[in-house]
């Protein structure tokens, strides 16, 4: 699935790849739902920031909403601008953590980000 990305040229860019692990019981469809809403939803500025997001994968490993797996979302940012990839990523975080923190879910997130830069797809 592909949300709110632009083209751009991805080897003069910094680029995160941001991993989150929904675990415990509130691991669930709703909780990984918003969370990939939320950063689809999230502003990249337009063509002139050539910044993109993308959600990349939700792997459930068979196990949403069981206690023992976690359930995972993980995201992509492309920006030319290290700034503006770095205020991206913060953005995508604080959107995992809305999601892990609303009411109906008892699930922690264990988030995990690593940084490339120049890295050509």
């Amino acid at each position: 699935m592909s949300l709110g990305t632009v083209e751009l040229d991805r080897a003069s860019s910094i680029h995160y790849r941001i991993e989150a692990a929904f675990v415990g019981f509130g691991a669930e469809t709703s909780v990984i739902t918003a969370a990939a809403e939320a950063i689809g939803a999230l502003e990249t500025g337009g063509s002139e920031d050539r910044a993109s997001i993308r959600v990349e994968a939700i792997d459930d490993d068979g196990s949403l909403g069981a206690v023992q797996g976690p359930a995972s979302l993980i995201t992509e940012v492309w920006s030319p601008s290290g700034e503006r990839a770095e205020a991206l990523v913060a953005e995508v975080i604080d959107c995992l953590h809305d999601a892990a923190n609303r009411p109906e879910c008892t699930s922690d997130v264990d988030i995990s980000v690593q940084r490339a830069a120049g890295l050509a797809r």
